[in-house]
């Protein structure tokens, strides 16, 4: 099972950018293979950004994460 990473957060004026890889990709031996390489070839593909960090843990996985979620679709189903 292959999870698509997400991006936790991106600082324009530092060129920066957090991303999160999670689920099958955090507990595979070769995990820390692959962080390095979206750390090395991000910034390569998107122009300005100048670093890259890569974290485990996807926030979609995350109980808050749902909860927060949750709360809004209720919110946003009695808003219609």
């Amino acid at each position: 099972m292959f999870d698509e990473p997400e991006v936790r957060d991106i600082d324009e004026e530092a060129g920066t950018a957090t991303v999160a890889i999670g689920d099958a990709c955090s507990g595979c031996g070769i995990a820390p293979t692959t962080m390095r390489t979206i750390e090395r070839r991000l910034p390569e593909s998107i122009e300005g950004l100048e670093d890259v960090e890569v974290v485990e843990g996807l926030l979609s996985e995350s109980p808050d994460f749902r909860e927060i979620v949750d709360e809004r679709s209720e919110v946003e189903a009695t808003q219609c």
